[in-house]
């Protein structure tokens, strides 16, 4: 029966591409940093460095990539934001459908560009999670979207000695 129901739903798809609808959904992609425990179980120095590493990235990105890092509210870890984000900026994260619970916001935070339709959790349940957002755009862009900011990061982390696992 659920064979069934993926050929259904994967005909439905070709049908209505074919009549011109094109629907994507987010593109997700994890990453873990080599030699370093996952955040739920490393050290906080741990944690402060993978979100020293991807925050000085973040900096250096511009054009369709270029955006802010909010650390988590209450955080100290990031110092040209001590405190973390505002409320209103953890309610516009929030109003794009993110999740930013967490009991301890050191080292955590989220990174997203001008036009709000990439996103990177640093230091939730991965060191960094690459969310692609379906803003209209073909779903080839929202896949390609994710791979390029991969790619940029995985230079920007080799540079500070490191790697993704």
């Amino acid at each position: 029966a659920m064979l069934r129901l993926r050929l259904a739903e994967g005909s439905l798809s070709q049908a209505l591409k074919q009549e011109g609808y094109d629907f994507a959904e987010s593109v997700t992609v994890e990453k873990r940093f080599q030699c370093m425990n996952d955040p739920q179980v490393c050290s906080l120095d741990e944690r402060c460095e993978v979100e020293r590493v991807l925050a000085k990235a973040f900096l250096e990105f511009n054009g369709d990539m270029e955006g802010e890092y909010f650390p988590m509210p209450s955080s100290n870890s990031y110092p040209p934001k001590p405190g973390g984000m505002t409320e209103e900026q953890e309610l516009a994260l929030l109003g794009d459908g993110l999740v930013l619970g967490t009991a301890d916001a050191t080292g955590r935070g989220v990174f997203s560009t001008a036009k709000g339709n990439l996103l990177v959790l640093v230091n939730d349940g991965c060191h960094l999670k690459i969310i692609s957002k379906q803003d209209g755009s073909p779903s080839q862009e929202v896949s390609l979207r994710a791979k390029f900011m991969e790619q940029a990061l995985c230079d920007a982390v080799r540079q500070d000695g490191y790697d993704f696992a």
